[in-house]
């Protein structure tokens, strides 16, 4: 699976999205709606539910 990588260099995206802390993950949609949020270290098990919670 490939996913983008963003770094907030002014900080701007950590103000919209309140993130708190480092990781912070966000699944978004193809509508582009935030799906869901974890805030550290993401696992597989996550991935695999969000993907499924997709595919419906």
């Amino acid at each position: 699976m490939n996913y983008p990588f963003l770094k907030d260099e002014d900080g701007s995206l950590s103000r919209n999205y309140n993130v708190f802390s480092t990781p912070t993950t966000y699944f978004i949609n193809p509508d582009g709606v935030v799906a869901d949020v974890l805030p550290g270290v993401m696992s597989q098990q996550w991935i695999d539910r969000n993907m499924a919670a997709l595919e419906g």
